[in-house]
């Protein structure tokens, strides 16, 4: 008998790659757009257009970075923080 084996896409190869682990952003949602990689201490945001990483000490540049502008020029003082940018980036992307 021969076994089919689906392909991953793009998105599920850097996932493993990066080590991120998904989650919901908010519990009431259907699908996985946050993750983290303990490997990389970073949160992970994305949709299906795009993905990004936010690490302690990352600033938000000015432009965006495809952010709401409520966080133009702020940086991630910790990983809560960072978090915050990676649901937002999320949110923004899709």
């Amino acid at each position: 008998m021969r076994r089919l084996f689906e392909k991953l896409s793009s998105l599920e190869k850097y996932k493993e790659k990066h080590g991120i682990v998904s989650q919901k952003a908010d519990p009431h949602h259907k699908v996985h757009s946050i993750g983290y990689s303990e490997k990389e201490k970073k949160w992970y945001g994305w949709s299906h257009r795009a993905i990004f990483g936010f690490g302690i000490g990352h600033t938000v540049k000015d432009n965006g970075d495809a952010m709401p502008t409520k966080f133009a020029g702020k940086t991630a003082k910790t990983i809560e923080d960072a978090k915050k940018f990676a649901i937002a980036f999320a949110r923004e992307v899709s």
